[in-house]
């Protein structure tokens, strides 16, 4: 998303910190990534090459330091590489329901960083680990949301953002549901 949006090519090692080659292919191949080779990984960053398979790589390596585990870690891997190459790559994760919700809240996010001027190698840093904290907090149990779309105007839309800065809310969308529901009680009339 990120590159593509801007049209640029951000350096990893600058997202991510240093880590060799060969301990992003190990840690790949150890997670039991079947394309996981030296080759692969160098064609990636070729131009031609799927970039979004590169992340791929460094979500693995960064989402396992961080201690994510199982479906966590393949969904947080795919939904990087999706978010910062604009391609997203992964592992068939896209229909678990953690990671809908995360990607929602990390595109709120990025709009935020875009629109307070940040610049695209510190809005990926801060993405990548807004998404890592987001997998660590978010248990899908007590998650009941529904992604869906809606059309708002842009007067609505200044309004739901100044609603959410106001209360303290993490994002917009957060600051959209509390305004439905608190709209929605005043609709509802009690017999």
């Amino acid at each position: 998303m990120i590159e593509d949006f801007l049209n640029i090519k951000l350096d990893p090692k600058e997202i991510f910190g240093e880590v060799s080659d060969e301990e992003l292919v190990r840690t790949a191949q150890e997670l039991g990534w079947d394309q996981a080779n030296m080759e692969h990984l160098e064609n990636s960053r070729k131009d031609g090459g799927f970039r979004s398979d590169m992340y791929i790589y460094y979500g693995l390596y960064k989402g396992k330091q961080e201690g994510l585990k199982d479906t966590d870690l393949y969904s947080f891997a795919g939904l990087i590489s999706g978010l910062l190459s604009g391609l997203h790559g992964g592992f068939g994760t896209d229909t678990y329901k953690k990671e809908e919700i995360i990607e929602y809240k990390a595109i709120d996010e990025y709009n935020l960083l875009v629109k307070a001027g940040l610049d695209p190698l510190n809005i990926a840093r801060v993405i990548v680990e807004f998404c890592l904290e987001q997998y660590k907090i978010i248990t899908v149990e007590r998650q009941n949301l529904m992604p869906k779309n809606y059309t708002l105007r842009e007067d609505q839309i200044h309004l739901i953002h100044n609603y959410t800065v106001d209360n303290g809310k993490k994002n917009d969308s957060e600051g959209l549901r509390d305004v439905v529901d608190a709209g929605l009680k005043c609709l509802i009339v009690k017999e």
